[in-house]
């Protein structure tokens, strides 16, 4: 998956920690074709993660709340909270792929379970896609 390679490019893979691939692209990693292309990479991080690639890459990220962009990795996205998830429970599920560059890949539950929460549009394809009731 490109989004991966450009992470990889920019993000030394020591400094990911806890890292675990979230969203349309933790999807796309566990083998479903959502039908479009996937447009962003969102990493879940805990705050010692985040804090830690904060400090150790500085012009490389650029922090906007709780969210940092990877400067010179078009949509590259590292949350450090996503509502609704926690972040030690998802990487106690988590495990990589082999499209994931040795990083973890959240379970596909737990996408579903916060796509679900979220319940915006695009959201609510990707779950008729996977063939999923949005409840």
């Amino acid at each position: 998956m490109a989004l991966v390679e450009r992470l990889s490019a920019k993000v030394p893979s020591t400094l990911l920690g806890d890292a675990v691939i979230f969203g349309s692209a933790a999807i796309a990693l566990r083998g479903f074709d959502l039908g479009r292309e996937i447009g962003d990479l969102d990493l879940l991080v805990s705050d010692a993660t985040f804090e830690s690639l904060r400090t150790a890459l500085g012009e490389v990220v650029e922090v906007r709340g709780s969210t940092a962009v990877v400067v010179g990795a078009p949509g590259v996205e590292i949350l450090k909270e996503l509502a609704g998830v926690d972040h030690r429970a998802v990487v106690e599920r988590a495990s990589p792929t082999p499209a994931s560059g040795g990083l973890k890949v959240a379970a596909l539950d737990d996408v579903i379970a916060w796509k679900r929460a979220q319940h915006r549009p695009k959201d609510l394809a990707d779950l008729a896609k996977l063939g999923v009731p949005p409840r």
